[in-house]
């Protein structure tokens, strides 16, 4: 009976020790300590709360100094019905950061997705935008202010970094006349919406301790018309005394290209033919055309000349289409995350890059999947949390970045 309860131990032993998270040393949250960097990554609820995962909490607190809720501030989750506030899942999220010692990217306060049916009445792209609301103007603004009061006075600035105001209010296709969305918001309140929610968010957001406020969106991180639009909103917010601290670049991109119409395909036949369209075309969505170092560098350097904090907010290198096979996609993929770390760790001007966020952190958990897109592997942990080369190539930057600053501290 002795022999046999040994045994019992050892194998217990044995599987807690093979089961167990082994962080691959050292973890991207110690190599960026030193460099006034938080690596981030989006955290979901129901994953953080899932007793046959504990893997997933594991990773998470161990690899990242930084979390971004991945839904649970947002207006559908905190204030289904007016009025009536809910915040158990965000209060859990942010409760697990307090307890690991991580920042939290607060997202998000006004956005025209993922709302209640009391807010939206008309929605258009597949249910992605959402255009007419029940409400008359007057008192949209004031449901907005009172949901921006609510979301901004909900918690001290430890362990919130910052505040996402705004996400996605710049138009796909601006124009100089019109760079928003025509949404909910713009329809009714014109283009000062984006002003006043910043100026509700400073009144409520406890500021005075450091918590900044933030402008978030993607396609933004590289040249283009959509980038001239947003630095021609900022100029003008900033110009205006409109108090926004920062901007986040979302950097949603693809070594390929996206395939935004694959949630209007009706069979596979039709899922090939769309592939195969946007392949020719090389049109793009959220997932852009990565465009190389040299012209992310020079769109970061436009945001810091404005003297906004930058931070990368939700990337992911989805590598469906890209060449070659599986694996030769993979060392593409940690390429690509490479050189967006590089820019970010390589601005100069102050206050710098200080976040570097990736929309999740496991293939097992991303928003890039079946049957909304094809299926892709775009972050830097597989779906057994095993590190992919993206993750060895962001681990690789962050020692080289803090070798060259301890070489120029002894020059």
């Amino acid at each position: 009976e002795r022999m046999m309860t040994k045994i019992a131990t050892i194998v217990l032993l044995l599987l807690s020790a093979t089961t167990a998270w082994a962080y691959p040393q050292p973890t991207l949250r110690d190599l960026s300590a030193g460099l006034n960097l938080f690596m981030g990554a989006a955290a979901g609820y129901p994953h953080l709360t899932n007793a046959s995962d504990p893997t997933y909490s594991e990773v998470l607190a161990g690899e990242y100094g930084m979390l971004t809720p991945e839904n649970a501030m947002k207006w559908s989750e905190t204030e289904p019905t007016r009025g009536e506030f809910t915040f158990k899942e965000a209060d859990a999220i942010v409760a697990f950061a307090a307890q690991h010692d991580m920042q939290v990217r607060a997202h998000n306060m006004v956005w025209h997705r993922q709302l209640p049916d009391w807010l939206c009445s008309k929605w258009v792209d597949a249910g992605q935008r959402c255009v007419e609301t029940p409400l008359t103007a007057e008192d949209l603004q004031s449901a907005m202010e009172a949901h921006i009061k609510a979301l901004g006075s909900r918690y001290d600035s430890s362990p919130i970094y910052c505040w996402d105001v705004v996400n996605e209010a710049v138009s796909d296709s601006p124009t100089e006349k019109q760079p928003l969305w025509e949404d909910l918001w713009t329809k009714n309140l014109g283009p000062e919406w984006v002003d006043l929610a910043f100026l509700k968010a400073k009144e409520v957001v406890p500021t005075s301790t450091g918590v900044q406020l933030f402008y978030n969106d993607y396609g933004i991180h590289q040249p283009g018309a959509k980038t001239d639009a947003m630095v021609a909103l900022l100029t003008r917010l900033l110009k205006a005394g409109v108090p926004v601290d920062g901007i986040g670049m979302q950097m949603h991109v693809s070594v390929g290209y996206p395939a935004r119409l694959w949630r209007k395909a009706k069979n596979q036949e039709d899922r090939e033919l769309i592939l195969a369209e946007r392949r020719a075309a090389g049109l793009t969505h959220k997932h852009v055309p990565y465009l190389g170092a040299s012209s992310i560098s020079e769109t970061f350097a436009r945001y810091a000349k404005l003297g906004l904090e930058l931070h990368v907010t939700e990337m992911d290198v989805r590598i469906y289409n890209g060449h070659g096979n599986h694996s030769e996609r993979l060392q593409e993929q940690a390429h690509v995350y490479g050189e967006a770390l590089m820019a970010c760790l390589n601005v100069t001007q102050s206050p710098g890059c200080r976040a570097f966020v990736s929309w999740g952190f496991t293939d097992r958990y991303t928003w890039v999947q079946p049957p909304y897109f094809p299926p892709d592997a775009p972050l830097p942990f597989d779906v057994d949390y095993a590190p992919k080369p993206a993750f060895f190539t962001l681990q690789d930057e962050l020692k080289l970045k803090t070798q060259n600053q301890q070489q120029d501290q002894e020059l």
